[in-house]
């Protein structure tokens, strides 16, 4: 018996990403022309949500979401996931979109869809690398890893990527509206909430380059806000009676 074809959407929450939005669409269809995309743009003053309009009206399989602010990452992801299921998808990768994440990697993650119900795109996997990063960012980034993968007890190496493959079911069934973290913070607790279901995320390897275009994001209050996280998910496990 044939497997059912999934029914795959690409979720890109965005802010001030105008110059990156429309190659990285372009190039997503050209790597995986099956899917969906999804834009949720928190009303970037640049105009990335005059951009995704015009990629919208530009592609048939294009659809954007308008938020009326800055609202947070993990709140314009929960959005997409719901607005996924509303539309009857199976499937949802998240990107980010900057071009950190490289279209060329979807038809894999996709394949690997096929046989896990998460898959998570890893830097710390053999295979793995990070481009353009210094010294100190990348002991940052694998040590808060090693720290959140030791605390809760996750088998997984890349626990705060961004590039990740979630099977609608997956998400019913670890109940990810529950999440509480709305910052970076919502990449940790989301794969805590989905393995703590007893569910295992698999890992593929990427090569995960920084941005070229805009501006990053990420900033020391955003670290410490996963750091803390992980302390209050950790108090929880093992102290908070269910």
């Amino acid at each position: 018996m044939n497997k059912k074809t999934q029914k795959i959407l690409i979720l890109i929450a965005t802010y001030n990403e105008r110059e990156n939005l429309e190659p990285l669409v372009q190039r997503i269809f050209e790597a995986a022309p099956e899917v969906s995309i999804l834009v949720v743009d928190d009303n970037s003053p640049d105009g990335t949500g005059e951009v995704a309009d015009h990629l919208a009206k530009k592609f048939a399989a294009a659809n954007v979401i308008h938020r009326e602010g800055k609202l947070g990452y993990g709140t314009a992801l929960l959005s997409g996931l719901r607005w996924a299921e509303q539309n009857g998808y199976d499937a949802v990768v998240t990107m980010d979109a900057d071009f950190s994440h490289a279209p060329i990697v979807l038809p894999e993650m996709i394949r690997m869809g096929e046989e896990h119900p998460v898959v998570l795109g890893s830097r710390y996997i053999p295979g793995g690398h990070t481009v353009n990063w210094s010294l100190r960012r990348r002991l940052l980034s694998w040590g808060g890893n090693l720290f959140a993968r030791l605390m809760l007890g996750i088998p997984a190496h890349d626990l705060t990527t961004g590039f990740r493959f979630l099977q609608l079911d997956a998400v019913r069934t670890a109940h990810l509206e529950k999440v509480t973290a709305r910052g970076y913070g919502f990449l940790i607790e989301t794969i805590y909430r989905i393995y703590k279901s007893g569910i295992h995320p698999a890992e593929t390897p990427i090569t995960f380059v920084d941005r070229k275009a805009g501006a990053s994001k990420m900033s020391r209050s955003i670290v410490v806000e996963a750091l803390l996280l992980v302390v209050k998910l950790w108090y929880e496990k093992n102290f908070v009676r269910k």
